[in-house]
């Protein structure tokens, strides 16, 4: 799989070569694409990445992940820190640590400025594939 990310100076998108590092710098993490080598430059302002070889999620997937992400972004915003035991229903706790991967990109995305202030989130269907039974984030900033 190849993903390509541009760098416009008149539309500043740095947060993809941040979410790049960041994906590098969390290849334990099972939510997040494999990179196989640096990313090269194919254009005066675009580059590409060789990842893994992902599928697409099914509709089904897609809704269970996405239903993880909104639980996570509310304890994120609600706690406002990295501390998990902080007033969490002990089933959510059981929920993140099954799925800390994902917990730990939710709290990324909601809870810090990792990608830029200018960085929306965007965690439409063709931003998250699969990997196996595992989903995985490819592009969720825009």
């Amino acid at each position: 799989m190849l993903q390509v990310f541009d760098q416009f100076p008149y539309r500043t998108i740095f947060w993809d070569l941040k979410f790049y590092n960041y994906v590098r710098k969390n290849q334990h993490n099972p939510n997040l694409p494999k990179i196989k080598g640096s990313y090269i430059k194919i254009g005066t302002d675009a580059y590409a990445v060789r990842l893994e070889k992902l599928t697409p999620i099914s509709a089904e997937q897609y809704n269970n992940t996405m239903k993880l992400v909104n639980l996570f972004s509310y304890e994120v915003m609600k706690s406002n820190n990295d501390d998990i035991d902080q007033d969490i229903d002990p089933n959510t706790k059981k929920l993140i640590q099954k799925y800390y991967g994902i917990y730990e990109i939710t709290n990324a995305l909601y809870n810090s400025n990792i990608f830029g202030s200018d960085a929306y989130i965007d965690l439409k269907r063709s931003n998250i594939m699969m990997r196996d039974n595992v989903p995985v984030f490819t592009d969720p900033v825009a």
